[in-house]
């Protein structure tokens, strides 16, 4: 029954506590008493502040009732964006975020950052054991973690019929810079 989320690695939007007491205050919510643990730098502590790409939650509670948290955020996030706090976006889904778990009483746990390795920072990713998910930004990053370039490349052309793979491979390699090898993919 837990939305599932990352801690973000850095402190973008709301450095300063006041600009999450008006975030939270437009709701007429006080500020939680929980914190998360950014993830990078100085791995300071911080009001719950996560990163958007990747959230797991529930569809259906355990109770058998609808969850409804992807429209709860979506209603979250339209709100908030017409309020009068200013510089919003692009954060704007993060910032809703955990807005959207304290106002709607969803229970949430943080995930720890295996869940979201970025090829685009290599020395954070070099000590990893085991990351369950990789997220490269471009298609350069990819190309710096080739193992894992090419189990996302076996894939994708597993769900393909025969015929687009040469496609897909062309495709990837003109507009991405990849570097692929195209017996090495198949």
């Amino acid at each position: 029954d837990q939305v599932m989320a990352v801690p973000e690695g850095v402190q973008s939007w709301g450095k300063h506590e006041e600009d999450w007491a008006r975030a939270y205050g437009f709701f007429g919510l006080a500020l939680p008493a929980e914190r998360v643990q950014l993830l990078r730098q100085r791995r300071k502590l911080s009001l719950p502040y996560f990163n958007a790409g990747m959230v797991s939650f529930p569809v259906v509670r355990s109770s058998g009732e609808r969850a409804r948290f992807a429209a709860a955020w979506l209603d979250t996030a339209r709100r908030f964006d017409h309020c009068a706090i200013a510089n919003k976006r692009p954060w704007l889904d993060q910032i809703t975020l955990p807005l959207t778990l304290y106002r709607h009483g969803f229970s949430w746990a943080a995930l720890p950052k295996t869940f979201n390795y970025s090829a685009s920072n290599l020395a954070q990713f070099a000590g990893a054991k085991k990351a369950h998910l990789l997220h490269y930004h471009q298609g350069p990053h990819l190309a710096r973690v080739p193992r894992q370039r090419d189990r996302a490349l076996r894939a994708a052309l597993s769900r393909l019929p025969a015929e687009a793979h040469a496609a897909l491979l062309r495709f990837l390699e003109t507009n991405l810079a990849l570097g692929l090898h195209p017996a090495k993919a198949a």
